[in-house]
């Protein structure tokens, strides 16, 4: 089971790996939090056909971990804190997203 954490009011999962020892952050949760776009996975669609750098290395950024939500299991697409600021990067710059790198770090430290 996923924990939860809230930023924003809004909920955004992770997993925590222990062989790995790294935590996972949704990639359609941060989305969502950052950009209030309802549809994120059509919007990193988009930023993958637009941004050559994740385009080439999507396989190696995102890592697919089936959790159970609501609707049963579902594979969900995951990121480390080193891939989620490689993809935020490409976010335009708001105040969402400079809360949203210091609450992140927070989280990793």
């Amino acid at each position: 089971m996923p924990e939860i954490e809230f930023l924003y009011y809004k909920k955004i999962r992770t997993v925590w790996d222990d062989k790995k020892q790294k935590r996972y952050y949704c990639l359609n949760d941060v989305i969502k939090t950052i950009t209030n776009i309802n549809d994120p996975k059509n919007h990193l669609k988009d930023m993958r056909r637009r941004i050559p750098a994740l385009k080439n290395n999507w396989n190696r950024i995102v890592r697919t971990i089936e959790i159970e939500t609501p609707g049963g299991v579902q594979p969900i697409k995951f990121v480390t804190y080193r891939s989620l600021m490689r993809v935020i990067k490409h976010l335009r710059s708001t105040h969402k997203v400079i809360l949203f790198k210091r609450w992140l770090k927070r989280l990793e430290s």
